[in-house]
């Protein structure tokens, strides 16, 4: 059994036009499902769930009791002397004040003063965190 059809030629071009049209429509909710699942990704850093002042780059200050202190995320020391140290942090520049301050352990991210310590200035607007 033969099936015969016979469409004219108007008939073709609108059935490939909604064909075209349908393709189109398809493509344009795909790639808008794919911007709204990258919307809902976090990135990278903040999937591993990382501590803010390591993403960051903000400087860390661990003090213990009055004698001991430890920086870390530091650029560098800017100035020193027996009773003030100045470190370059991201956000500015972290003082260090007491009596009979020493550099006790230098590496090249952190380092640990002791003495006795009076007063740790933070930058403008770094004492809160990042």
């Amino acid at each position: 059994m033969r099936l015969l059809l016979r469409i004219s030629l108007p008939e073709v071009i609108c059935v490939m036009i909604a064909i075209r049209r349908r393709r189109a429509e398809k493509a344009l909710r795909d790639e808008e499902r794919s911007r709204r699942a990258a919307r809902r990704r976090k990135p990278g850093f903040q999937a591993l769930a990382l501590p803010e002042d390591i993403l960051h780059g903000a400087a860390r200050v661990t003090v213990l009791g009055c004698a001991r202190a430890l920086i870390e995320n530091h650029r560098g020391i800017a100035d020193i002397g027996e009773d003030c140290v100045k470190f370059m942090t991201r956000q500015g520049m972290l003082t260090v004040c007491g009596r009979a301050l020493t550099l006790h352990e230098v590496r090249t991210d952190a380092l640990s003063i002791c003495g006795v310590i009076a007063t740790i200035a933070f930058p403008e607007g770094g004492a809160g965190g990042v």
